[in-house]
């Protein structure tokens, strides 16, 4: 579900540990969540992606300045 991908920046905040079912796409497409996943690595987060499981650890608070830009 893409929705969960959104959550996980506030999960990782409260709980400094996720794991959850690696999504998938829908009637629309694959959704790639790369971006997603690069920003949390940039703010400190350890993401393993064991394929269908992503789990992801946020032990310390970070602060990263992150650009987003199209290319």
């Amino acid at each position: 579900m893409r929705g969960s991908v959104l959550l996980l920046g506030p999960l990782l905040a409260r709980f400094k540990k996720v794991e959850m079912p690696f999504p998938g796409g829908d009637l629309i497409g694959p959704r790639p969540i790369g971006v997603h996943l690069a920003a949390l690595e940039a703010l400190g987060a350890k993401v393993e992606n064991q394929t269908p499981i992503l789990r992801i650890n946020a032990e310390a608070d970070y602060v990263a300045l992150i650009l987003l830009c199209r290319n």
